[in-house]
């Protein structure tokens, strides 16, 4: 049973991202990716990689990440509204979020961040929810099934 972190943190996204230069930051990168694209399933989008993100991001001077964010919002935003959760993410919000990071300052991007990282928390914590309720409901009831 593969168990999701629910527990990121802003926090944690600047400070280790601060003392590794950026490589703490890739590496969630990477996780919030393959996370999305966990919790999306059977919804027929997927998002790319952290590969992707920086290549793309470099040649297109970051408007590549940019649309990237926006659409890793939107996914969780459809998923949480299809669980039937309370969606506490905006798209567009990150969106602007991020072109304002580009145009006026670094913390309007975290602004993005904090939103992402908070909504896959909560939708990790259904998905880690209904993989015990799974594992539970799978097994045998009594020690006499089990043999």
């Amino acid at each position: 049973m593969y168990t999701m972190n629910d527990e990121r943190s802003l926090f944690r996204w600047i400070v280790y991202g601060f003392f590794t230069l950026g490589i703490y930051n890739i590496w969630m990168l990477h996780y919030i990716a393959k996370d999305t694209n966990l919790l999306c399933e059977g919804t027929g989008k997927k998002t790319t990689g952290v590969l992707s993100f920086v290549l793309l991001g470099i040649l297109t001077l970051g408007i590549y990440q940019v649309f990237w964010w926006f659409r890793v919002a939107d996914m969780l935003d459809r998923a949480a509204r299809a669980r039937k959760l309370r969606s506490e993410i905006s798209p567009g919000t990150v969106m602007l979020a991020f072109v304002l990071n580009y145009f006026v300052t670094y913390i309007a991007g975290l602004i993005g961040v904090y939103q992402i990282l908070n909504a896959i928390n909560g939708l990790s914590t259904e998905y880690n929810r209904e993989q015990r309720r799974r594992l539970y409901y799978d097994l045998p009831q009594n020690e006499s099934e089990a043999h």
